[in-house]
């Protein structure tokens, strides 16, 4: 999958709700388990790594907890900059 293709899913999980539009706290890393990625929607194979993304609650918004493959967390992050730098 191209950088471009990861992005436009980042940005589509981002227009979804399935992450935030806003970057963590913490992530936290290891091996993948079969969990889905919360941007590209493939399952995280035990070959690849795993990031569990913890993004804090804000205000009246709740804490946000999701697995991304380390590409597609780099797609989101790119994704989250350009957002705040539109605004």
């Amino acid at each position: 999958m191209s950088d471009s293709q990861r992005r436009d899913l980042a940005k589509c999980a981002i227009d979804e709700g399935r992450v935030p539009a806003r970057l963590p706290d913490d992530t936290f890393g290891g091996r993948g388990t079969g969990r889905p990625c919360a941007v590209c929607r493939l399952p995280i194979s035990p070959e690849e790594a795993d990031l569990l993304v913890h993004v804090p609650r804000v205000g009246r918004a709740k804490a946000v907890v999701f697995h991304v493959h380390g590409s597609c967390a780099a797609a989101w992050r790119i994704e989250v900059a350009a957002l705040a730098q539109a605004s």
